[in-house]
C-alpha cells in the first residue's frame, strides 16, 4: 500500500529478498487488474534491465516500483521519488545515509524512509531467538545517526596478507628473475605495503620459498616456484577478488541477467521480478535460454548479509536495557520492542553473555560485531571445543551462538575471557 500508483524505491538487504519482493507485488497487481510498473536492480540484472528500470523512476510521473539492493544506493540520479522503503534493516549506519539519502529531493522536503521490519513472534522459540534483532537493529542504525551523526569508520588493513601475495607473484612474474632486494623495494614502494615492516617481509618471503611458491637460485636471485606457477598461470589469479563463473539468462534473444548456479532444464526461479523455465543450458557458451513461467518459485543466490559493526551491537543492547521510546515506530514496533524488553530483562540476557539454555546446551551473546562474531567462533571451534568437549556451536551471527557439551556457562565464560 505504501508504494500503490507511486514512484518508490524498495531497499532490500538481498537479491533474493528484491526479486520476491517484486514478484509477490506484480502478482498484487494482476488480481487487481492493474498494469505492470515494476522492477528489479541489482548486480544479476542485465545492463539493458537495469537502464530500463532508472529510466522508469528518473523520467515521467509513474507510477515505478523499484526493489534494489546497494546497486542504487548512489552514483545514479533517480530524479524525485515519492516513497523510499526499507524492507528489514539496513547493516550499516553507512548504508543507511545512503539509501535514506534517496528520499527529500524535491525543494526543501525532509528525508524520510519507511522501514518494514516483518518478524514472526514464536513464544516456543529458544530465548535469543524470540529478540526481533531486525527490528532492534533498525532502531539502533537510526539511533545512531540520527542522534549521534556516527557512521563506521573506514577500515584500512594494516598487514594485507592476501594482496601482498598478489603484488609479490605479479611482479615477480613480470620481472622473470630478480634480487630479493629489488623484489623488496618493488613490492613495499606500493602504498598499500608501506605499514609492513621490511623484516616481516623477509619472514614472508622465506615462507613463500619453503612453500614452493618461490624458488631461490644459486646465484641468490629468485623466481616463480612450480606451485606458484600453477597459481599465477590461472586467468583468475589475475582477477584479485573472487570471481564467481557467471552463466548469462536469454529469453530468446533479450538478456535477462545472469546466475551463478546453473539448474538442469525444466527448472523454475526468479531473474527480474519474472518467473523462468529453463529451455536449454549451453554450457560451452556460458547461457541459459528460458522461457516465460507460472507457479513454484526459487531463488538461486545463498549469500549472506553484510556485517555489523561493534557499536551497532552495543546500541542494541542499550536500547533493549533502557526505557526509552521511539515516536518514529508504529504501535506494533513499539509493542513488540516493549515485549522484548521485558523478556531480556527477565532472563537476564543483559546481564550475562553466557547463559543456560536446559540440558547441556548454553546461550553465548557476545554482544560484538560480525567481525569479533567470527573470532570467538573459531576460537570455541579451534581451540576450546576438544578440551571443553563441546560436541556442538551453532553460530547465529552476529548476535548469538548456541553451543552444547560437558562444560558448563560458568566455565565456558571463564575460558573465552582467558
Amino acid at each position: 500500500d505504501h508504494t500503490h500508483l507511486k514512484k518508490a524505491l524498495v531497499f532490500t538487504n538481498s537479491r533474493t529478498d528484491a526479486e520476491e519482493t517484486i514478484l509477490e507485488m506484480r502478482r498484487m497487481a494482476a488480481k487487481r487488474g492493474e498494469r505492470d510498473v515494476f522492477h528489479v536492480h541489482h548486480g544479476s540484472i542485465s545492463a539493458m534491465l537495469r537502464e530500463e528500470t532508472e529510466a522508469a523512476l528518473r523520467q515521467g510521473p509513474g507510477p515505478a516500483v523499484a526493489a534494489a539492493t546497494l546497486t542504487l544506493e548512489l552514483g545514479i540520479d533517480l530524479g524525485e521519488l515519492e516513497r523510499v522503503l526499507q524492507l528489514g534493516a539496513p547493516y550499516s549506519c553507512a548504508s543507511f545515509v545512503q539509501r535514506l539519502g534517496r528520499s527529500g529531493r524535491r525543494g526543501d522536503a525532509a528525508s524520510e524512509m519507511i522501514f518494514v521490519t516483518p518478524e514472526e513472534e514464536d513464544e516456543e522459540a529458544q530465548l535469543p531467538a524470540r529478540m526481533p534483532w531486525t527490528l532492534l537493529r533498525a532502531i539502533a542504525v537510526i539511533e545512531l545517526y540520527v542522534r549521534e551523526k556516527w557512521v563506521e569508520p573506514l577500515n584500512v588493513r594494516q598487514l594485507p596478507v592476501g594482496l601482498l601475495y598478489h603484488q609479490t607473484m605479479s611482479i615477480l612474474k613480470s620481472m622473470g628473475e630478480a634480487e630479493p632486494e629489488d623484489l623488496k623495494e618493488a613490492v613495499l614502494s606500493l602504498p598499500s605495503f608501506r605499514g609492513i615492516d621490511p623484516a616481516d617481509y623477509d619472514a614472508f618471503m622465506e615462507y613463500m620459498i619453503g612453500m614452493g611458491h618461490i624458488e631461490t637460485m644459486e646465484e641468490g636471485t629468485v623466481l616463480i616456484g612450480l606451485a606458484g606457477e600453477k597459481i599465477v598461470n590461472n586467468f583468475r589469479f589475475y582477477a584479485v577478488f573472487k570471481d564467481d563463473e557467471e552463466h548469462v539468462v536469454y529469453n530468446g534473444t533479450e538478456e535477462i541477467g545472469s546466475i551463478t548456479t546453473v539448474p538442469p532444464p525444466g527448472y523454475c526461479f526468479t531473474l527480474a521480478g519474472k518467473l523462468w523455465k529453463i529451455e536449454e543450458v549451453d554450457t560451452r557458451h556460458k547461457a541459459v535460454y528460458v522461457k516465460s513461467s507460472r507457479g513454484k518459485v526459487d531463488t538461486l543466490w545463498l549469500g549472506a548479509g553484510g556485517d555489523v559493526h561493534t557499536r551497532i551491537m552495543a546500541k542494541i543492547r542499550e536500547v533493549l536495557g533502557s526505557t526509552a521510546l521511539y515516536p518514529y515506530l508504529a504501535p506494533s514496533a513499539a509493542a513488540r520492542l516493549e515485549r522484548a524488553r521485558r523478556l531480556a530483562k527477565e532472563s537476564g540476557l543483559l546481564t550475562s553473555e553466557v547463559l543456560p539454555a536446559g540440558g547441556d546446551s548454553m546461550f553465548i551473546l557476545p554482544w560484538a560485531g560480525s567481525r569479533q562474531f567470527r573470532t570467538l567462533e573459531r576460537l570455541l571451534k579451534n581451540n576450546l571445543k576438544g578440551r571443553l568437549g563441546l560436541r556442538s556451536i551453532v553460530p547465529m551471527e552476529p548476535y548469538y551462538m548456541v553451543v552444547a557439551g560437558r562444560t558448563d556457562a560458568e566455565t565456558l565464560q571463564e575460558e573465552i575471557i582467558a
